[in-house]
């Protein structure tokens, strides 16, 4: 919740979070004052769509309560009062809210739209859902090769080129299929096709479990490549996550839980064992996501 700090309402004061009393999800959360009953009327939709309401009678009343590795205020965070002030959590809609007149709203604040939602051109969609979306395999192809009579073993160099929906490209190793490479060492001179399957490791799945927003990165040490992963703790939906777990190993299928990632990860930035510092001498806390 925030309060606008002069009449301009171009700037604004944190005045603290607000507990609805639900536990089933807020999304388009809206406010309107009830002139009459002189509360304010504060309606959602939960996590299946469904409406909801309750009443709050003054939202600038505030308390500090103690929050997990909040770094403020010794770890004491703003909320909205909740007893005494907050009503009971009431489903369907709340008839006295609408929906809110943002018109003058754009011309107090530079380029602003009164609407969640901003409208692009097809192509700048189209780029978007293409770096941002799910990356897809667009095509497959592989250069003609040559090869000397009965020496078919030459053929496990060539590679297959593979192109993505984002327009980035890749190369990899092809298993031929052994009934098409034997016919082939047989054959006289002549152009013939073998076919093959483009190889694709597998790992384990789920690699780690409650690990969300996993990265990977390979990188050279003492000239030796290794592997570096990062998540983020998603053990408890990621509410108050206290560290940042890291692992490093030799190769990819070391990294996952199912075989032994889990026992070399790092605890990293856990403020309750660790109690990393920054270089002012902080203790470094919070709610961390992996990169």
């Amino acid at each position: 919740m925030f309060k606008a700090k002069d009449a301009a309402k171009t700037d604004f004061d944190e005045l603290g979070l607000v507990d609805l009393g639900t536990t089933s999800g807020v999304a388009q959360p809206r406010a309107v004052y009830d002139t009459d009953q002189k509360r304010y009327v504060v309606s959602w939709k939960d996590a299946r769509g469904a409406a909801k309401s309750t009443t709050v009678n003054d939202l600038a009343r505030t308390e500090l309560r103690t929050a997990p590795f909040w770094p403020l205020n010794d770890g004491k965070r703003s909320w909205v009062v909740s007893t005494g002030n907050v009503g009971n959590v009431c489903s369907g809609a709340a008839l006295t809210v609408g929906t809110p007149d943002l018109s003058g709203f754009a011309a107090r604040v530079s380029d602003a739209l009164p609407a969640s939602t901003l409208t692009v051109s097809a192509e700048t969609a189209s780029s978007l859902a293409d770096r941002l979306g799910r990356i897809v395999n667009t095509g497959v192809t592989v250069d003609p090769v040559t090869v000397t009579q009965r020496q078919t073993s030459s053929l496990s160099e060539t590679k297959a080129k593979l192109s993505y929906s984002d327009g980035s490209t890749a190369s990899l190793a092809v298993d031929w299929s052994a009934s098409d490479l034997q016919r082939l060492a047989t054959a006289g001179p002549g152009t013939y096709t073998v076919t093959g399957t483009v190889r694709q490791r597998q790992y384990a799945e789920p690699f780690a479990y409650n690990r969300a927003d996993p990265t990977m990165y390979r990188y050279e040490r003492n000239s030796k490549a290794q592997y570096l992963f990062i998540a983020t703790d998603d053990t408890n939906n990621n509410i108050a996550s206290q560290h940042l777990p890291i692992r490093v190993a030799d190769t990819i299928d070391a990294l996952a839980d199912d075989i032994g990632g889990r026992s070399i990860e790092v605890d990293l930035l856990n403020r309750n064992t660790r109690g990393d510092r920054t270089a002012e001498g902080r203790v470094i806390a919070g709610c961390y996501w992996g990169p």
